[in-house]
């Protein structure tokens, strides 16, 4: 994860709006008129535990509202 991904995610950690243990809805932070949906993909044989409806995640399958998403859960898992 680059640097600016990282600056990005910490900027919309706030932001996220949990839909539900699965689900969340974030902020871009190229256009704020749109949002993304990261979804927590458990119990499937994937590569990765998320994917998200963004372009980066469809070319990497990584993105900065992934990382926002694990730092949001982090932060939750420490209270």
């Amino acid at each position: 994860m680059s640097l600016k991904q990282e600056t990005k995610a910490k900027e919309i950690v706030e932001k996220i709006t949990k839909v539900d243990e699965n689900t969340y809805i974030l902020p871009s932070t190229s256009d704020t008129a749109k949002t993304h949906t990261v979804t927590y993909r458990d119990g499937i044989e994937v590569t990765g535990d998320y994917e998200c409806d963004c372009l980066g995640y469809q070319y990497s399958e990584n993105c900065y509202h992934i990382l926002a998403v694990k730092m949001l859960k982090q932060k939750e898992e420490s209270k």
